[in-house]
């Protein structure tokens, strides 16, 4: 391939199989990275083609091959797709999907800090391919910015895309990582590598994938390494110390709670991380936008915010006239109307039904018949006395008793007619008590 890089005919450099070499993209050291298109159908492709050197090592040629088998086991559109896989007398190809953009790394050079809001919505869609591929078998082992691309699509949408398996492990059970990777060997990249994978890359777990999107989402937010030395060996001394700032102390406008979860997904030890990267990218949801929210809500368990609809108004913010000598804006207090109470009725006791008593009859009603008015009395009259001649001044003295010397009362004579008077009011007095009987 080398010796044919110069070599150009109607815009071809080479050829791999089917797939016209156009122009080169990237380079590695073990590989580099073309823009291709299919022959027949005129497909646009990414080739990543084995160097020469490399292809003469069987165990390159074998990590070549993984990276290929563990690509295609993930179905996930934040996955670099794996197209095709091909080989010649010496060289060794694969295909993927042509992804125009930039990586995260250049993002970040270029941008960091960026706000948690952009951090999530770059960084949830990575948790997500994470987690299938863990799902699938495959522990990435080298996750970084710089293995996250950022395509674009012609609208200018982007989608970040996880790239480069070349130093993925695959479950055990398929006997394929043995003899890959020997006790002694760390593969992955310094700053992004949890304790347990510096150690032997054979430790590498799903945890170890969860510690470097944590130290990503980390230099998303503060724009910095949390280990940083002058040398690999200064780094590897800090990463050991275990010691670094909090990212709430490097960037203090971070809102509150966010700090835990990175720390938590950085923890030196996986028991201590969160139990899966859906837990962890549920934990970074709540961080996130409405529309990100809303597109990955299903995936991480959890529930978006809700949008306010055109029609909804807000309340009307009721205003009050300041009182003198405090400020004219009072604060607002916002009270949750309480829910109305419902009582349930105490169960009622049966109600027996009793049969209606007769009524007892009323005694018949006696009249008395009427009682015979009582007979007037006759009416006596008295025949007039004939008047004695006497003398009017002798008649007064001996009508009037004399006093002069008895203090003892005497009573007075009646008169002969006043008998008769009383007699009379008598009789009236019975009349009306007899009337008054009937």
């Amino acid at each position: 391939m080398d010796d044919e890089t110069n070599k150009t005919t109607r815009g071809v450099v080479s050829r791999c199989g089917v797939y016209e070499l156009v122009r080169e993209v990237n380079r590695g050291g073990t590989g580099s990275v073309w823009e291709g298109r299919h022959i027949t159908l005129g497909r646009r492709v990414a080739v990543k083609v084995l160097h020469t050197e490399a292809a003469a090592n069987p165990e390159m040629v074998a990590r070549f091959e993984r990276e290929g088998q563990a690509a295609a086991r993930i179905k996930h559109p934040n996955v670099a797709q794996m197209l095709d896989v091909g080989h010649d007398e010496s060289r060794l190809w694969l295909v993927m999907e042509l992804l125009e953009g930039e990586d995260l790394d250049v993002l970040l050079q270029r941008e960091a800090p960026i706000p948690p809001e952009r951090a999530a919505e770059l960084l949830l869609p990575v948790i997500a391919a994470i987690a299938s591929a863990h799902k699938a078998g495959v522990v990435h082992r080298d996750l970084k910015p710089g293995n996250i691309f950022l395509a674009q699509d012609d609208s200018g949408a982007v989608t970040p895309k996880v790239v480069d398996f070349g130093f993925s492990k695959i479950n055990a059970e398929d006997g394929n990582d043995d003899g890959l990777t020997r006790e002694d060997t760390a593969l992955g990249t310094l700053s992004y590598m949890p304790m347990e994978q510096l150690m032997t890359a054979r430790q590498a777990l799903p945890a170890s994938d969860q510690y470097a999107l944590g130290v990503t989402l980390y230099r998303c937010l503060t724009g910095r390494l949390p280990f940083q030395g002058e040398s690999r060996y200064e780094t590897f001394k800090a990463m050991s110390a275990g010691v670094f700032p909090g990212p709430q102390a490097v960037n203090p406008a971070l809102p509150e709670g966010l700090d835990a979860v990175v720390l938590r997904a950085m923890a030196r030890t996986p028991d201590a991380r969160f139990p899966s990267m859906r837990d962890f990218g549920a934990a970074l949801f709540p961080f996130a936008n409405a529309s990100t929210q809303a597109r990955w809500a299903r995936t991480f368990g959890a529930t978006a915010a809700a949008q306010p609809t055109q029609t909804q108004q807000p309340p009307p913010r009721a205003s009050l006239p300041p009182a003198s000598g405090r400020p004219s804006t009072l604060p607002r207090i916002s009270t949750v109307p309480a829910l109305p109470r419902v009582s349930t009725p105490p169960p009622q006791a049966a109600r027996v039904a009793t049969p209606a008593q007769p009524r007892p009859a009323m005694p018949p009603r006696v009249s008395t018949p009427p009682q015979p008015r009582p007979a007037m009395p006759p009416r006596v009259r008295t025949a007039p006395q004939p008047a004695r001649n006497v003398a009017p001044v002798e008649v007064a003295r001996r009508a009037l008793p004399d006093t002069t010397n008895d203090l003892t009362p005497r009573p007075i004579p009646t008169p002969a007619g006043l008998d008769a008077l009383v007699i009379a009011v008598m009789v009236v007095a019975v009349l009306a008590v007899a009337l008054a009987l009937r």
